[in-house]
């Protein structure tokens, strides 16, 4: 029975995923036996895992002959199982982390009920309950009753049950009930999957009495509140210089205080937030093209900090320059970004319609309205940017807002200003790039990296700060192989030299084979040890001095030779080999499915 259960299993399993593969209408069933298979799988990893524990105890025991190699590759493993389970040292992922969040514990059961009238078609001609909405949703007496704040992604689970519009319109209206109140919508939500609310930012005391008047009857639900409402009020603070010309960022200035030896921020910050705080312009100016005589004194100033620049230093300096921005190439895509676009009408709307007898329903409607020109003086302050170097983006947008630009246009020059270098940015890459082309001084080095150290010190101090006021929720969800784990040294600077050893001692190995492999006693060899030449000779720096002529009095290099060989002869053997896989693949899988070969076992009969 111990062989006949895993030879059904596997011939089972087999055949399954086959008839997957070759008929969509079965496809469902191969992703089922793929999740059946990943479980089966972990299991035998452990039973692995266990059966090498046992082994290799039994070896260290008895003190057979390498007993010592035993003990290495227990701790090796126990090592890696260890620091790769517990995860030691690794961060929390990002995306399960809810950064600028605060969170709860808060069940499904507190949550409120909405109801919207509505009918599905028959269960058997629908499909079943999407995971994500199932606990949240019930069906009775004509009505959907949803529980908890339905978001978007709940509405197009709901919506995707039937496709008839009476159904999708009850599910529109049933969106627009199940909302948390106006006056906190985007700043609280309900995970249902993680059984917490969340909350973004600081909780105002309106906001509070807001939430706590929803659940005035559960008790327990206005503790859960309570300790949220303080969650989102812990203050969190670093000691830290600013920069000398540090101002908070318009919409942070009620949750940040700055003092001249440190920084404090109550709440939890989000990423925007983060990313705001590390480069705001009052302090760390964007980069902004340079005028001829502004860049001819921008050169001097860093030759008199050392040794005068390179004919191709100032070439890749002046290639560098005149490939930054340009306000005139953007201005062009700001002048057609804001077109109206074509609207669409909602479910309800489609059956009212459909009720008054339209044979033909549109959900799209034509785009009402033209594009507004640009003014001139919105071009100006834009020109005026670009050729001012005192000029913020804060004055800029400042500026622009008052000159009534449209709000996607304002949002377009945002996100511009957003990928816009800083100096200290801009210099740094600067300096790459002189050194490919030539050597600097140290004083020429410093000086052109003297903002991007000051910002870099400046943005870790906003990530420590970013870190610390987070409250973390999955602890466990970060990479366990992350950089600067106890995992990711042991792997850095024990497995790889150690990898790297066994292949060293190898390559003498691979030279005798090669030596006797090679030996020309017939056609055969002779163009195997010819091909071989030709592939080693080619990863030698001896190579493109190489000319090899041809009849004809045509020359070609090695380069030419070896992509000749590589293309040609390499990729036909390769697809002979590939086919005698396939091949070997197709029949070895029907033997096993077949229960011919019953090697994988432990026998071979």
């Amino acid at each position: 029975m111990k062989r006949t259960i895993p030879l059904l299993i596997t011939a089972f399993g087999g055949i399954v995923l086959v008839i997957a593969f070759f008929i969509p209408a079965f496809e469902s069933w191969g992703e089922e036996a793929s999740i059946w298979f990943d479980i089966l799988a972990a299991i035998a990893f452990i039973l692995g895992g266990g059966n090498l524990f046992k082994v290799h105890l039994k070896t260290i025991s008895d003190r057979k002959k390498g007993w010592g190699f035993s003990a290495v590759t227990l701790t090796a493993f126990l090592l890696m199982l260890i620091f790769g389970l517990f995860k030691f040292g690794s961060l929390p992922s990002p995306s399960t982390e809810f950064y600028g969040q605060s969170l709860v514990e808060f069940p499904l059961d507190w949550m409120p009920e909405y109801d919207s009238p509505g009918v599905l078609r028959p269960s058997e001609i629908r499909p079943a309950f999407p995971a994500s909405i199932r606990r949240q949703l019930r069906i009775a007496d004509g009505k959907i009753y949803f529980r908890g704040w339905a978001s978007g992604t709940y509405a197009e689970a709901l919506d995707s049950l039937d496709d008839q519009l009476a159904w999708r319109c009850s599910c529109e209206r049933l969106g627009e009930v199940a909302q948390p109140p106006v006056e906190l919508r985007g700043k609280v939500s309900h995970l249902p999957d993680h059984n917490k609310l969340a909350f973004r930012g600081v909780m105002s005391p309106a906001d509070e009495q807001a939430l706590r008047a929803l659940f005035n009857n559960q008790p327990d639900a206005l503790k859960a509140i309570d300790r949220l409402a303080l969650a989102t009020r812990r203050k969190t603070t670093i000691a830290v210089t600013p920069p000398a010309s540090f101002q908070i960022p318009e919409g942070l200035t009620s949750a940040v205080e700055v003092t001249p030896s440190s920084i404090a921020v109550t709440g939890p910050v989000s990423t925007d937030q983060r990313d705001e705080l590390a480069r705001a312009a009052c302090h760390y100016p964007l980069a902004k093209p340079l005028s001829e005589p502004a860049r001819a004194a921008f050169v001097a100033e860093l030759e008199q900090q050392g040794t005068p620049l390179t004919t191709v230093q100032k070439q890749a300096l002046d290639r560098y320059f005149n490939g930054l921005w340009q306000m005139d190439l953007f201005i062009q895509v700001l002048a057609g970004t804001g077109a109206p676009e074509p609207g669409r009408k909602t479910s309800c709307e489609l059956l009212e319609e459909q009720q008054q007898g339209v044979v033909e329903l549109v959900r799209e409607t034509p785009a009402t309205g033209t594009l507004e020109p640009m003014t001139d003086e919105q071009r100006a302050l834009l020109k005026s940017f670009e050729q001012t170097p005192e000029m913020t983006a804060e004055d800029l947008l400042t500026r622009l807002k008052a000159a009534h630009l449209s709000g996607p246009r304002t949002a377009a020059v945002e996100s511009f200003l957003k990928q816009i270098p800083t100096i200290g940015e801009r210099n740094k890459a600067l300096c790459v790039e002189l050194l490919k082309a030539g050597a600097l001084s140290k004083p020429q080095r410093d000086w052109l990296l003297k903002d991007a150290r000051s910002q870099y010190a400046w943005r870790l101090a906003v990530g420590d700060l970013f870190v610390k006021a987070h409250t973390v929720v999955y602890p466990w969800s970060g990479d366990y192989s992350e950089g600067g784990t106890p995992f990711d040294w042991v792997f850095t600077w024990v497995l790889q030299p150690l990898m790297t050893t066994t292949f060293a001692l190898l390559a003498f190995y691979v030279a005798s084979a090669a030596f006797r492999a090679f030996r020309a006693k017939n056609l055969e060899a002779t163009l195997l040890l010819v091909t071989a030449l030709i592939i080693l000779f080619r990863a030698t720096m001896f190579a493109g001095a190489v000319q090899v002529p041809l009849p004809g009095g045509t020359v070609v290099g090695m380069d030419r030779i070896y992509a000749f060989v590589m293309s040609v002869f390499n990729t036909a053997g390769n697809r002979a080999i590939m086919i005698g896989i396939a091949l070997g693949i197709a029949s070895t899988s029907l033997k096993v499915l077949l229960g011919i070969d019953r090697s994988y076992l432990g026998s071979d009969d």
